[in-house]
């Protein structure tokens, strides 16, 4: 959906330069120099985002404001003030404007604000989203049968209603984010905001501004102010995920928000009082990385107040059927397939796979399973290197002949194959050289796999690819080198479509 914008100025000039230029940024756009007719259409249009001259002939701007948040308080007002009429612009902020800009303005500085509050308006979004999601999904409680699991819902129990702070751990995939919903949900600050942040996503020099926001002059392109996560938060809950990744200095920022409850944004002078529930969670061993270095050992302490520990999927394979059973309803109803239920076989097949990806792992095989009509394709097929799939012999240098790309690459022994898998061997080269050998031999592996499972028909191979034949052939021909003589090519093959 579009982002509808309200332009209220009695400047003509200026709602065309606005209609123009938001248009062309992909905005939808409605203009007016009448207060009063930008109030009366407020109920039909519903937009987004208001942005108000607070300088106008027939009703003062503030007025105005007032009554567009006593009407539609989820509006996002941006007001606009005259040259050097900054303390207008400090109490429209404190009677309810969410941000303002002053003429003159570039449109840069315009955009870069309407963009703050479009990332604004897409959190409370995704917050929505998540109480009704929370609603369906995690408010009866988490499926499980496991007595560990057991353990970790009572302690979300004891401990919800307090504004303790929770470290939750586990690996990836486990549920750690559902935990810290649940804790949210069963919150007494569930209704207000519930603001998230992965501080693994974000690159260093990001993540202090989205943290704790920033003013207007604080560093090149930052030419309005911007709320921070802990900010929006305010009244709410924070969950940071991935804690363990966040880099030491802004470890010690975080701590000070938790020891004296106030931000700074980056370029203030003065601090904001913050009352914030901090969650918490990470797949890190956080005890290693104080003795390296890596994690404050003080903000440790301050955020393993109550630690919550998510199992493995492979430490209670008796929730495994539990929820694939649910997964696969789940999808059933989103992608309009017929229900069906886990038989014992397929039951056992699911409980005999170690699921290292956890629970996502098993949600994204469902959801794979539900969409190609094959159950049998939920637990992941075997890798290629395991298999079994002899690779091509080696021909001795005089037969051989100049090798170049994926060809002269593609001789592996098992050594160095594992030592691919295991990405030891891959950590003293670039990103990009270390991406491209990891593809060329997850290639040749899984092209040759299907060939020999194939009984070496390519057309039976690239069906199994649900690649066209030609293409598949096209990618194989460069590992066979040569040695096709023993291969059903397209064509040859009587299975073939004419």
């Amino acid at each position: 959906m579009r982002c509808r914008v309200l332009v209220v100025d009695d400047d003509a000039a200026l709602q065309y330069a606005f209609r123009e230029l938001l248009t062309l940024e992909g905005y939808e756009v409605h203009t007016t120099g009448d207060p009063f007719d930008g109030l009366k259409i407020l109920p039909e249009y519903q937009p987004h985002i208001v942005l108000l001259d607070l300088s106008m002939p027939k009703m003062n701007g503030l007025e105005m404001l007032a009554q567009i948040k006593k009407r539609s308080p989820q509006i996002v007002v941006i007001v606009i003030t005259a040259y050097g009429t900054q303390e207008i612009a400090v109490r429209a902020i404190k009677s309810g404007a969410d941000d303002y800009f002053s003429k003159p303005f570039s449109n840069e500085a315009m955009l870069l604000t309407l963009k703050n509050a479009r990332e604004r308006l897409h959190l409370e979004q995704e917050n929505r989203d998540l109480r009704e999601e929370m609603g369906a999904r995690i408010a009866p409680g988490i499926r499980s049968l496991s007595p560990r699991m057991a353990d970790v819902a009572r302690t979300i129990d004891q401990v919800a209603e307090t504004d303790v702070t929770v470290l939750i751990r586990g690996e990836s995939g486990t549920g750690k984010e559902v935990v810290a919903n649940t804790l949210y949900q069963k919150s007494r600050r569930r209704g207000k905001p519930f603001v998230k942040l992965n501080c693994a996503a974000l690159p260093e020099s990001l993540i202090e501004s989205e943290l704790f926001g920033y003013e207007p002059g604080a560093f090149t392109g930052a030419s309005s102010i911007k709320k921070g996560r802990f900010e929006l938060a305010n009244g709410g809950t924070i969950f940071l995920d991935e804690i363990g990744d966040m880099t030491f200095s802004t470890q010690t920022k975080v701590l000070r928000v938790l020891q004296e409850r106030e931000v700074e944004r980056l370029g203030a002078s003065t601090v904001l009082a913050v009352d914030v529930r901090v969650l918490c969670a990470t797949n890190q061993n956080l005890e290693a990385k104080i003795q390296s270095g890596q994690f404050r050992e003080d903000l440790y302490y301050r955020l393993n107040v109550v630690k919550i520990v998510v199992p493995p999927l492979r430490e209670r394979p008796e929730d495994i059927p539990l929820l694939a059973q649910h997964f696969l309803d789940l999808y059933a109803d989103r992608f309009d397939k017929p229900r069906c239920t886990i038989s014992t076989a397929m039951a056992a097949k699911l409980a005999s796979y170690p699921w290292p990806g956890n629970v996502r792992e098993l949600e994204n095989g469902v959801a794979r399973g539900v969409v190609l009509d094959d159950l049998d394709s939920i637990v992941p097929r075997q890798d290629p290197g395991a298999l079994n799939v002899p690779p091509p012999t080696a021909e001795s240098p005089q037969d051989a002949g100049p090798q170049t790309g994926a060809a002269a690459s593609s001789t592996l022994d098992d050594q160095e194959v594992q030592s691919l898998l295991d990405m030891g061997s891959l950590v003293a080269l670039s990103y990009r050289e270390a991406k491209r050998r990891v593809l060329e031999r997850f290639e040749r592996f899984y092209l040759l796999a299907l060939l020999e499972k194939g009984d070496r028909n390519v057309s039976r191979a690239a069906r199994a690819a649900r690649m066209d034949r030609k293409n598949f052939w096209v990618k194989l021909k460069p590992y066979l080198r040569g040695r096709e003589q023993n291969v059903i090519l397209p064509g040859d093959d009587k299975e073939d479509e004419s």
